[in-house]
């Protein structure tokens, strides 16, 4: 009995695939392929054994050609809205996805992606809403009902969003995200026994979880680091990037870029090098560009960037962890950082970093949250809520070490928490001393090439719609 029809190879490709034997995969596909180059089934097929091979742009190619053949396999459709939306590709997601929803209207996966597409372009209730949808399709996936519980939280019921939680633990009881996201809202409310339970069993199933290691010291006070795993940080600001700017202006009251410009505004002038650390989606950069001859930013979470590429204020930005060294090119003018420093205890590595890439004369503008009780030596304080506070000694002591002159050390309200105020302080400080190796460097990179090999690129390389993933 012959085993080269073409239903034989999709069935002995799809064995291959599913015991992880790509290339004999790949091999029966196309196999069928050449022998019906019109069955989309077989393209869809051989476009997943691309994909798990990370041949993207070929898999992307099967995907097209499995609905554009006679016998279309439409399905492929969210393939190729999956892929999209990865890459970065939002609009082409979009129409994927929508087309498919057209020809089959109860496909819930789609549904989901769909809705956590939808929240990733800023369109958080149009998001929840076919999330809604993909979960009462997908009852049983407890992905999907993570990422409505994500949703959900956004949009501030977070009742519905712990239920949703409980369901995708309750499927899935080694799913360590929906775990995780209970905990941060048990967090959030001061109830610290039951986030602390869930981060134990975070930590159970994934020992190296520093994310949850981390949030775990700062409910214990216990082995407290000098600054928070980078791990925890990119995770923390790519999570809430969708709806960063609204959350922290409207609901928080956040002013800090505003307050700290008008601060260090005495001392800047035009045609200056400036260096936007922290920069987030680039709230403050509007302030500082009429200032700037070359404007760049840094920052740790890819989301963020991509945010603040899209306000077209700033001539570079690039991803990088600030407690590493940065290797920039050149040096500046001014270096400013709004509410960056709070995931640092230990200021001395970045304060040394600022005076390293700043010219002579150059300018340092930072916020950090106020610690009381300067009476105790007590240069910084982890926080329950993640971030650290640092006492005014500490900071005089550290910039005067580092060669700065101090200019001001202003109290501030930096935005609200629980509808209370949070106290900060801004500091402004000019670089009067420097090591006799360091030599002036120019106001610009000294090769834009160079600067533009650093230059932020949108990576794409994350779970759409997840808080938590492990």
């Amino acid at each position: 009995m012959s085993r080269n029809t073409v239903s034989d190879l999709l069935k002995k490709g799809q064995r291959h695939q599913m015991a992880g034997r790509l290339d004999e995969a790949e091999r029966a596909y196309r196999r069928a392929l050449r022998k019906r180059p019109i069955c989309g089934i077989a393209w869809n097929g051989l476009g997943t054994v691309l994909e798990a091979k990370n041949l993207k742009k070929q898999a992307l190619n099967a995907y097209e050609k499995a609905v554009k053949v006679k016998d279309a396999y439409p399905q492929a459709l969210y393939n190729i809205g999956r892929l999209k939306q990865i890459s970065g590709d939002f609009n082409g997601a979009l129409s994927a996805y929508q087309n498919l929803l057209k020809i089959m209207p109860d496909f819930g996966p789609a549904w989901a992606d769909l809705g956590n597409l939808l929240r990733e372009m800023g369109e958080l209730k149009d998001g929840l809403m076919c999330l809604e949808k993909g979960a009462s399709l997908c009852p049983d996936r407890p992905s999907v009902l993570n990422n409505l519980g994500v949703a959900l939280d956004e949009s501030g019921d977070t009742q519905g969003a712990l239920a949703s939680f409980r369901k995708a633990a309750d499927l899935a009881p080694d799913y360590i995200s929906p775990m995780f996201n209970m905990a941060q809202i048990f967090h959030r409310q001061g109830d610290h026994a039951r986030a602390e339970a869930l981060y134990r069993k975070v930590l159970r199933l994934n020992p190296k979880d520093k994310k949850a290691g981390f949030l775990l010291q700062c409910i214990k006070g216990e082995n407290v680091p000098t600054s928070a795993p980078a791990e925890y940080v990119s995770h923390l600001f790519d999570s809430c990037a969708p709806n960063f700017e609204d959350t922290l202006v409207k609901k928080l009251g956040y002013r800090t870029p505003e307050l700290l410009y008008r601060a260090i505004s005495p001392y800047l002038k035009n045609g200056m090098s400036i260096l936007d650390l922290g920069c987030g989606t680039g709230l403050g950069s509007g302030f500082y560009r009429p200032h700037a001859e070359y404007l760049a930013g840094m920052d740790i979470s890819s989301r963020m960037l991509s945010l603040a590429e899209s306000k077209g204020t700033y001539h570079d930005l690039c991803l990088r962890d600030i407690n590493r060294p940065w290797n920039l090119a050149g040096k500046f003018d001014l270096i400013y950082s709004c509410d960056c420093f709070v995931y640092m205890g230990d200021l001395f590595p970045v304060i040394s970093q600022a005076a390293q890439h700043l010219n002579p004369e150059g300018l340092l503008a930072f916020s950090v949250e106020r610690l009381d009780g300067d009476a105790n030596d007590e240069n910084f304080r982890l926080l329950p809520s993640g971030r650290y506070a640092h006492s005014r000694a500490y900071l005089e002591k550290l910039l005067k070490e580092a060669g700065f002159h101090i200019l001001f050390m202003k109290e501030a309200v930096i935005r609200k928490e629980e509808a209370e105020p949070v106290q900060g302080l801004l500091s402004g400080a000019r670089r009067i001393q420097a090591p006799k190796s360091d030599q002036a460097g120019p106001k610009t990179p000294a090769s834009r090439e160079q600067s533009r090999a650093d230059r932020y690129i949108y990576p794409g390389n994350y779970g759409p719609g997840q808080r938590a993933r492990s």
